[in-house]
């Protein structure tokens, strides 16, 4: 955008002497240019903002190495569940783990009688709906676990896969908030893209005053058709809720539903996890000794 400001100078000039023929600018177009030039403004200064704050939060992300030793326990529940289940259907299982990462790896323990009632499972007869332990056992893995302690190279691919649409203020929880609204691209392969007729798929990310994040929350609806005759239907939530220590984030909630539905078919799987950290230090922020460890 291009202003004449010597233009713009003389018809403010004009409008203050009260003589209106010594410019083409009467007092209705003068105030006119000057809303125009204040949304420009605004726009250009919300675009800046919008393209330094995924920028600054990159580089954050970035010098959070997790090596600092953290350990803690994770108790997750595994729910999944489809329209064939018996009747009732199995009750979800709970796995309670000890998690400990450093910066050479990270280790995962569970107990021995968690074990003794997954083996058990699996010398039963009944229907593959009643082996709720085993299922939730599957989902406590080292894999998983370094998920939550170490966090920030999850959320760094998740703004490599999105674009910083709006940024706005509110609030987490009752503390001010900075929160950044993207649009995601999801990770599908070009056979799965095939399928595909809709799709919409958007994050958000809540940040602290410090630029740290304190929560993010993916969503996903998609639906298609498969074989020319089966429609499908599809939707994801996801939320995770953040620590940060020493040089870690650390993923202290997370749950993630996913829900769908083809062929005549529907099903869903649910997880929640919690971790409750072990070790307190100083550096530790996001949350504090009142908040560290919320009652479920």
């Amino acid at each position: 955008m291009i202003v004449r400001t010597d233009s713009l100078s003389a018809a403010a000039t004009a409008a203050a002497s009260g003589n209106p023929a010594r410019s083409r600018f009467g007092p209705n177009r003068i105030s006119a240019i000057g809303n125009a030039l204040a949304g420009a403004l605004m726009l250009i200064i919300s675009t800046m903002v919008s393209a330094e704050q995924p920028a600054e939060l990159r580089a954050l992300l970035t010098g959070l190495k997790g090596t600092a030793p953290a350990d803690g326990q994770l108790t997750l529940t595994y729910d999944q569940r489809n329209d064939k289940d018996i009747d009732p259907p199995p009750q979800p299982a709970t796995i309670n783990a000890e998690v400990v990462a450093t910066g050479n790896g990270v280790r995962v323990a569970v107990g021995r009688a968690t074990l003794d009632r997954a083996l058990a499972e699996s010398r039963e007869t009944e229907t593959e709906n009643r082996k709720p332990v085993g299922l939730a056992l599957s989902q406590v893995s080292t894999v998983v676990a370094d998920r939550y302690l170490n966090a920030a190279p999850h959320l760094l691919a998740l703004l490599e896969r999105g674009k910083v649409n709006k940024v706005s203020q509110g609030r987490w929880r009752g503390r001010p908030a900075t929160i950044l609204e993207l649009v995601v691209e999801p990770r599908l392969s070009k056979q799965q893209r095939k399928y595909i007729r809709e799709l919409d798929a958007s994050a958000r990310i809540w940040l602290d005053a410090s630029g740290y994040p304190l929560a993010a929350e993916e969503r996903m609806d998609l639906s298609g058709r498969a074989l020319l005759v089966i429609n499908f239907d599809s939707t994801v939530r996801e939320r995770f809720e953040f620590a940060h220590r020493d040089d870690r984030l650390i993923a202290t909630r997370h749950r993630r539903r996913e829900a769908s539905s083809g062929g005549g078919e529907s099903g869903s799987r649910t997880t929640e996890a919690r971790l409750v950290l072990t070790r307190t230090t100083a550096a530790e922020t996001g949350i504090n000794a009142a908040t560290a460890h919320p009652a479920p």
